[in-house]
């Protein structure tokens, strides 16, 4: 796996092209944090696939994409396809697309830096099966062990199921309105 540092430059270098805004060190610990989790920063089983995207169908698997196995949040196993991609700038850049522009309540709950209301908006628009406490389990420690390998101050909570609730109506609301207004540009 590559260094917290070399991902984090990468991750730098393809944010604004993807995300189309400056990230703010919540969101580049955020999804540094689920690129690491996910893909091992893209050194994990799918070349150069930092969030274990899939390729949306079965085998047999199309030329760009791989066949592995996983499983189901009850622990039953499946063969499916996942991306591969030419570089790690490719992958990463998917993986900022995915959870910025085609993920609006998310790219508005990574600007939060809260872990809960990270996974649970990714776990609403179905990017993983597992339970959102598992989730945001792991943005938070992959964050916590990010911050302290490049020295930063850790941006990421791990949030309140509870207290947190009423804000992700809102969320949505704030998100609609941003692909509303981004539909007119």
């Amino acid at each position: 796996m590559m260094s917290d540092q070399e991902a984090r430059t990468i991750l730098v270098s393809v944010w604004e092209n993807n995300a189309h805004e400056a990230p703010s060190l919540e969101e580049l610990q955020a999804v540094q944090a689920i690129g690491r989790f996910e893909g091992l920063y893209g050194s994990g089983r799918a070349k150069n696939n930092w969030g274990s995207v899939q390729c949306g169908k079965g085998p047999p698997c199309p030329d760009n994409c791989i066949e592995l196995t996983d499983s189901h949040a009850n622990g039953e196993k499946y063969q499916w396809c996942y991306q591969v991609y030419a570089t790690p700038e490719d992958g990463c850049g998917h993986l900022v697309r995915l959870l910025t522009v085609y993920r609006p309540t998310t790219l508005a709950a990574l600007k939060t830096g809260d872990a809960y209301l990270i996974a649970k908006t990714m776990r609403d628009t179905k990017y993983f099966e597992t339970s959102i406490a598992n989730y945001q389990k792991a943005i938070y420690d992959n964050a916590k062990t990010i911050a302290k390998s490049l020295g930063e101050t850790l941006m990421i909570s791990m949030g309140d199921s509870g207290s947190r609730f009423w804000v992700i109506p809102g969320m949505v609301a704030v998100a609609w309105m941003l692909a509303k207004l981004l539909k007119r540009t």
